[in-house]
């Protein structure tokens, strides 16, 4: 499995590369914007075009771009939706221009008294809307699962396979699906157990398609099984712990895939503690 974290763009585009080697990793995340404004300033070519190649030149895999946090695909609320279905358009756009493969965004939340199906219609339509305005060329969309905290839709693979489906029906292999280990965890997918993981990876397969999980999200998380709390912690300091997060890597059918960090970091050292967990973690053979 290739690791990764999410990198800050606190020196800009020109710092990320360097972020992701001082911590040894293989593949990353960035946002390309502030993800909690919709107002972005334009990518400068000459950067983006600078960030692939020296991206390219330090050997690092894949790269995905998050969308902004007010993206809601399933709002009914039409200039909310309208804002949602311009501003990830544009991330599409910008992460090809930054060699990104993937763009990942949270479907999107229905209000309480809301019905999940009427919110599901409108997340497929506005992301086949965004495919089209974006014409994103190699650039995959994913859904990402949620912890169904506050009305988030994807909380269950029943959900995120309907919106597949929609999606592909009119755009095929456009989509796929970013797999969070403490969102499943939280929304009730049991992967602390060896049987719950099985479980969980052949529900996954047998709903959606392990051919359309295209990236991770390796974290723990700070609140129990099906708790619906969205709260990330460092790897093995949560509720899933050191043998699930351990177990979860070694599976061989996730072992192509970029597994992310998002864990909670003050410093270098931070990251440094929780590669060095994964890395150890993959390396030693199953008990």
């Amino acid at each position: 499995m290739k690791l990764g974290f999410h990198y800050s763009l606190a020196k800009g585009f020109s710092g990320v590369v360097a972020q992701a080697l001082k911590v040894g990793a293989d593949c990353g995340q960035v946002f390309s914007r502030n993800p909690r404004s919709w107002t972005a300033k334009p990518l400068d070519e000459a950067d983006a075009l600078a960030f692939q190649a020296a991206w390219r030149s330090a050997g690092l895999g894949s790269l995905a771009v998050h969308a902004p946090y007010l993206v809601n695909l399933a709002s009914n609320q039409e200039p909310l939706r309208q804002n949602s279905i311009q501003t990830l358009a544009e991330e599409m756009i910008r992460a090809g221009r930054l060699g990104a493969q993937y763009v990942i965004v949270h479907p999107g939340r229905v209000k309480k008294g809301e019905d999940a199906p009427s919110g599901i219609t409108r997340v497929i339509q506005a992301a086949v809307r965004v495919l089209e305005i974006a014409r994103p060329g190699l650039v995959r969309l994913l859904l990402e699962t949620t912890s169904g905290q506050a009305g988030d839709l994807g909380q269950r693979f029943e959900e995120l396979a309907e919106m597949v489906r929609g999606i592909e029906a009119a755009k095929p292999a456009a989509v796929g699906i970013c797999l969070d280990t403490a969102h499943v965890f939280a929304a009730g997918y049991d992967l602390a157990t060896p049987k719950g993981l099985d479980r969980t990876l052949m529900d996954f397969d047998r709903l959606i398609g392990l051919d359309r999980l295209a990236f991770l999200h390796l974290n723990d998380s700070r609140f129990g099984l099906g708790e619906k709390k969205d709260r990330h912690e460092a790897l093995g300091r949560g509720r899933i712990g050191s043998k699930a997060l351990a177990r979860f890597i070694r599976r061989p059918e996730l072992n192509h895939l970029c597994a992310v960090m998002e864990t909670p970091r003050q410093s270098d050292e931070d990251d440094r503690l929780n590669m060095a967990r994964a890395r150890s973690w993959a390396s030693r053979p199953e008990p």
